[in-house]
């Protein structure tokens, strides 16, 4: 089941390498469900300091969707860059109902090197690791990969109450019919060692690796998308 639609969504400025200044975005999808909208998503992220930043993504699903995303579910992720390096500062996810037994509540302390919190009433206290992320930062450390044309590999992740490695494969690339027109675009996925599930991203070059489509699947059988609106 479903709780958080999580998949990589990310807008990056054009000066070089990794130093280059966040750009502020906002940027809205379709859900789709065996062929039928079901429900929205927006991304943004804005400048909170000259090194802060949050990205919140906020998703709205109706009908029979609400059954796998509960309602308005929202994340918020402040994190910071410092000599090229992002890091996680605060991650929480609402799903959107009273119950709290869902939300998380992430705090990333880097100068004692721990992260704690709460997570689906988890209690989570962890050593930190360089380039550990949370599942909105995991993101854009992606974009920066293929903004720098770099090949991204792997990434980490706080999950419940446990870190877990996720590997990314290149998928090919396709032209897509977007709302916005033709876009040529690459395909990556990610997935863990031994899951039945993997997400597929595409991104459009043109746009500075902007995602303009997204799936999961579960096995070979897709579970949902979501395709770039505004």
């Amino acid at each position: 089941m479903m709780r958080y639609l999580v998949f990589v969504v990310f807008c990056l400025a054009t000066t070089v390498g990794l130093t280059s200044t966040l750009e502020p975005f906002l940027i809205s999808f379709d859900m789709i469900w065996q062929g039928m909208t079901v429900g929205s998503s927006t991304l943004e992220l804005r400048a909170e300091t000259a090194s802060q930043w949050r990205y919140t993504s906020r998703s709205n699903a109706r009908g029979l969707f609400k059954i796998f995303l509960s309602g308005k579910a929202t994340q918020i992720s402040y994190f910071e860059i410092d000599q090229d390096i992002i890091r996680p500062i605060k991650y929480q996810a609402d799903d959107g109902t009273e119950d709290t037994v869902r939300d998380i509540k992430l705090d990333f302390n880097w100068a004692e090197n721990y992260v704690r919190g709460i997570s689906e009433k988890n209690l989570i206290d962890l050593p930190l690791k360089a380039g550990i992320q949370d599942n909105m930062t995991a993101q854009i450390s992606l974009m920066v990969s293929l903004k720098n044309r770099q090949i991204p590999q792997a990434f980490s992740l706080v999950d419940k109450n446990i870190i877990k490695d996720y590997q990314y494969y290149l998928e090919g690339e396709e032209t897509l019919n977007t709302s916005i027109g033709k876009l040529s675009t690459v395909i990556y996925s990610s997935r863990r060692t031994n899951s039945k599930r993997s997400t597929h991203v595409w991104y459009a070059p043109s746009l500075g690796y902007l995602p303009v489509q997204a799936k999961q699947y579960k096995d070979k059988n897709l579970e949902w998308m979501m395709r770039l609106k505004n």
